[in-house]
């Protein structure tokens, strides 16, 4: 993988994360195709700015539907996990009512963190919470993908359990 790709600036983002965040999906292709090995391109993808941020953050907070789908596409293995402030991509899709973006990482990601975001709430309170216009939709479709979603994980002596927390949806 050329060196100049994995290059961050202060911020530790990558070429990547900036194109991504800028929705200049061509540039993202372009970068993505300059790297040949299958283990150098999950490197470059997963790479992680200095809030935990991965390119697909960026291209999901900026809402930009093609760049989501180039990098979901690239490493559909991969769980994003949360960055620093506990929101993974999946979170932020819910919260911010970007409903293309959390559909396809809902079918496309075969490992979709679902972890408690910020303040112990999963996507599907995000989206119940902030009260996205086409409501019933959104949580029909996650749980329908994961009835799990409506359970959050939790750490007891070194063990992950899961626990109910129920959704009110008034």
């Amino acid at each position: 993988m050329p060196a100049l790709l994995c290059c961050q600036n202060k911020k530790n983002e990558t070429a990547l994360h900036i194109a991504a965040n800028e929705g200049h999906a061509e540039v993202v292709r372009v970068l993505l195709a300059c790297v040949e090995d299958h283990n150098a391109k999950e490197k470059l993808t997963r790479m992680m700015d200095a809030s935990g941020d991965t390119a697909l953050h960026k291209a999901v907070r900026s809402q930009h539907l093609d760049v989501v789908k180039l990098l979901v596409k690239e490493d559909s293995e991969f769980e994003f996990p949360p960055n620093h402030a506990q929101e993974t991509p999946l979170y932020l899709a819910a919260e911010s009512g970007f409903h293309d973006a959390w559909i396809i990482i809902l079918e496309s990601c075969k490992k979709t963190t679902y972890a408690a975001g910020p303040s112990n709430r999963t996507p599907l309170h995000a989206a119940v919470i902030q009260k996205h216009r086409g409501l019933a939709g959104v949580v029909s479709d996650m749980l329908a993908w994961k009835k799990s979603l409506v359970y959050l994980p939790v750490n007891m002596t070194g063990r992950q359990q899961f626990t109910l927390q129920p959704v009110k949806l008034t």
